[in-house]
Formats: C-alpha cells, sequence, structure tokens
C-alpha cells in the first residue's frame, strides 16, 4: 500500500517554483532594459552625421535616405552638410599646427685662399705664414727676413717675425722684434698697441723670471765638463729615430750648446766636429760611410741672453746595393761631438763613452781648423 504525500513534500516544491519565476520576471525584466537602451543608443549614432556603425549600416542608411515624397527607385539626395564640420567632431574641435619651418643646417665655416701676392714682399709674406702654420718656423724666419729686406721699416714684417719667435719658445728674440715696432711710434698702427702690451707682459715675466731666480739655488756656472772655465759646452744630446724605407739606419742628433753667461760668442770663432762611426767586425771600427747633414734648428745663431742653440745632425745609412766581394757589412756604432772656440777643445761627448779613449780629441786645431 502506498503511503500519501506528506504536506512537507508540497510545500517545498511550491516554493522553488514561486523562485524560478520571480528570478525568471527579474532576468526579462534586466533584458528589456538593456534592449531598450541599445535601440536608442543605435538610433542617436544613426541619427548623428560623422558617426560610423559597425557592419557599414550608416553606408546604407545614407544611400537609403530620401527626401520625402521622393520615390525610392529615384537616385538619393545627401545632406549638403559636412559630417567633419559638425559639432562635436573630435577632428574640428583642436586645431591642427602647421609644420615647423625647417631650418638649414649651417655649412662649416670655410676660409678663403688668400688673394694672389701683388709683388715679391707679399708673396715673401704668404710664404712665411704658410711655413710657420706648417710647423717650419726656421724657413718661415728665413722668408720674413727676405721681406723684411725689401721694407725694412714695415711693421707688419716685424710683427710676424716676433711672433715666429714666440712659436719657437724665444721669448727674448721675440721682444727685441716688439721693441723695434714699439720704437716705431704711432705710425706703425694697431700693431703699436699690441707692441706696448707684448713688452709690458714681458716684464712682468721677467720679474717673476728673476724673483724664482733669487729663491732658487745658484746654477753652476760652468758649461763644460771637459775644461774648467770653457766658453762654450755640449748640453743632454737627444736622438730622434726617423723612418725611412729607403734607408737601412736614419735619426737625428738634437745637439744643444750652451755659452757662458754674460760672454759675446762670435759664431766665426766657432767650430763644432760630429763624427759617426761604423763598426765592419767586432774589432774594426772605422768613420762612416753614411750620409750625414747639419742645421741650426733656430737662427741667427748668436747665443744672445745665455741661451743654447740647437744644432741638428742626421745620420742616413742607405740600404747596401747587392753583395759582392767588395760589399762591406757596416753596423752603426756611435758618434763623438767636439766643441772648439778660438782652435781650443771647449767640450767633449761620445757615445759610447769607448770612443773618447780609442779616438782622443785634439787640444788644438790649426789655422785651417784641422787638428794638430
Amino acid at each position: 500500500m502506498l503511503a500519501a504525500p506528506s504536506p512537507a513534500s508540497h510545500s517545498v516544491g511550491r516554493t522553488f517554483l514561486v523562485a524560478i519565476c520571480l528570478l525568471g520576471t527579474i532576468a526579462f525584466a534586466q533584458l528589456g532594459a538593456a534592449s531598450w537602451v541599445f535601440f536608442h543608443r543605435l538610433k542617436d549614432l544613426r541619427g548623428t552625421p560623422g558617426k560610423l556603425v559597425a557592419g557599414n549600416s550608416s553606408t546604407r542608411s545614407v544611400a537609403n535616405t530620401t527626401r520625402a515624397g521622393q520615390p525610392s527607385g529615384t537616385e538619393p539626395v545627401v545632406a549638403p552638410e559636412d559630417p567633419f564640420e559638425a559639432s562635436g567632431n573630435p577632428l574640428t574641435t583642436a586645431p591642427i599646427a602647421p609644420p615647423q619651418k625647417p631650418e638649414p643646417v649651417p655649412l662649416p665655416k670655410i676660409e678663403a685662399p688668400p688673394p694672389p701676392p701683388e709683388n715679391r714682399f707679399q708673396e715673401m709674406m704668404q710664404q712665411g705664414r704658410a711655413l710657420r702654420n706648417r710647423g717650419d718656423t726656421n724657413t718661415a724666419l728665413i722668408r720674413f727676413r727676405e721681406a723684411s729686406l725689401l721694407e725694412p721699416s714695415n711693421a707688419e714684417t716685424i710683427s710676424e717675425i716676433a711672433q715666429t719667435y714666440e712659436k719657437m719658445g724665444l721669448g727674448d728674440k721675440a721682444a727685441e722684434q716688439w721693441k723695434r715696432i714699439y720704437d716705431l711710434g704711432p705710425d706703425a698702427g694697431t700693431l703699436f698697441i699690441a707692441a706696448e702690451s707684448r713688452l709690458k707682459m714681458t716684464q712682468v715675466q721677467t720679474v717673476a723670471s728673476l724673483e724664482r731666480r733669487e729663491l732658487a739655488p745658484a746654477e753652476p756656472t760652468e758649461v763644460s765638463s771637459t775644461r774648467p772655465g770653457a766658453m762654450l759646452g755640449v748640453g743632454e744630446i737627444v736622438r730622434e729615430e726617423r723612418a725611412d724605407s729607403s734607408a737601412q739606419l736614419k735619426f737625428a742628433l738634437q745637439i744643444p750648446l750652451k755659452a757662458k753667461l754674460g760672454v759675446a760668442v762670435n759664431v766665426r770663432d766657432v767650430d763644432i766636429h760630429v763624427l759617426f762611426y761604423d763598426q765592419l767586425d767586432p774589432k774594426t771600427v772605422v768613420q762612416t760611410g753614411a750620409d750625414v747633414s747639419y742645421k741650426f734648428t733656430s737662427a741667427p745663431v748668436d747665443w744672445a741672453n745665455g741661451e743654447p742653440e740647437t744644432l741638428e745632425v742626421q745620420y742616413h745609412q742607405p740600404l747596401p746595393l747587392g753583395k759582392g766581394p767588395k760589399h762591406e757589412e757596416r753596423k752603426y756604432y756611435g758618434y763623438v761631438v767636439r766643441v772648439y772656440y778660438k782652435d781650443e777643445l771647449q767640450d767633449a761627448r761620445a757615445e759610447p763613452l769607448t770612443l773618447n779613449a780609442k779616438f782622443p780629441a785634439p787640444q788644438v786645431l790649426d789655422r785651417a781648423g784641422n787638428p794638430k
């Protein structure tokens, strides 16, 4: 016999049905509200010019739009308003700034070449400046001196000589040239003012140098390591290597020659002997057969104000032309430097030192400048 359902089971089923109906009603109301909002938004978008709707719906709506009373088969008429000029269009709310005007890139400054010289004087001046700019101050001085011979009282030439001395580090010689311009007076133009300024600066530097000398320890008065009381002496010799593909060996010796302070040296009374030696075998050393050239690095050579004068001697040993029975295998061995004043030996240096003993220096020269 089946038992009758209890009242509790009927009440639970009725409550479930009521809840489901209530939830369905709420969901239907939300769906209706969402649909209402969607259709009204779509209507606003279709009615606003310049708005695009996905799926080309705006294109179809414009194509199907006709005037009132116009047959649908005729060509559609588009509203004359420009949709891009409508209010609220983000493209028209902010003005578009014009593009910036490009600024031209400045070209590097190119110095115009100097005009061609009109005469020999201008030619010498231009050559001197060009040589000095390249660092060849010795040849530049020669050119300026040639120009000075053409126009001795030209302040421009004297100033170029002074500037060249300054570049060579010869301040005293430069001051002498500025003094010449200063003595010309206002006739020298702006160079007179420049000379006055340079001379004042030189005086200040001279005073400062004297003060430093007073504070510094006294320098030795001897200029020679060979003869006490000598008039001339040899300073520290520097060897500079010179690259040359056509030479077996090439170098230059920078030989500073010092003069005794307070003594005027006559260049005609000075004899300088620089001898190079080659080695043929371990026991044979002879004078070199290489090419040797001499020149002073500054001009004139006068040992003014006790400043040393530097003699540059170049040694150039070319490559051997070939090998044969008369070919000699020469190898550079060393050098000897001797300085004579009024035919008397003043100083001697050698590298290596054994050359001084192997080839001793004569103490006196004859009138022809040969060793006695």
